[in-house]
């Protein structure tokens, strides 16, 4: 892999996938996208992103599945997880505060730009 940032998008919507991946494109990060969870725990093993962007509502493996399982996996080094999703509900965003994500994001609440600086903000803090 290369020098620069790399960020792995998990999100089943290929329209929101392709928009953050250009942004985080434009903004000089390496990208990969998972379309599920399941293929996100493939990609995180293989890739070893410094940043996760992950949708919760997904088949196959959810986002709170995914969350779950690469916290178990010892083989998987810590990487923050940023949550952006569509669930508002408190005991959604407190079930995936428990698993220890970075930050919990609104989709209907942030701009594309307010999403990369989040990242921005998560990876710094690292």
């Amino acid at each position: 892999m290369s020098d620069k940032k790399h960020i792995l998008i998990v999100e089943d919507d290929p329209y929101i996938a392709r928009v953050y991946e250009r942004k985080f494109k434009a903004e000089g990060f390496s990208v990969s996208v998972a379309r599920n969870g399941e293929e996100g725990l493939v990609r995180v093993r293989e890739e070893t992103p410094v940043i996760i962007l992950l949708d919760l509502v997904m088949p196959k493996k959810d986002g709170f599945e995914f969350i779950h399982d690469m916290k178990r996996d010892e083989s998987i080094p810590k990487i923050p997880v940023v949550v952006l999703t569509n669930l508002g509900q408190e005991h959604d965003v407190e079930r995936a505060q428990s698993l220890g994500i970075s930050a919990y994001l609104l989709k209907s609440n942030m701009s594309i730009q307010d999403v990369f600086e989040k990242v921005q903000e998560t990876i710094a803090k690292k």
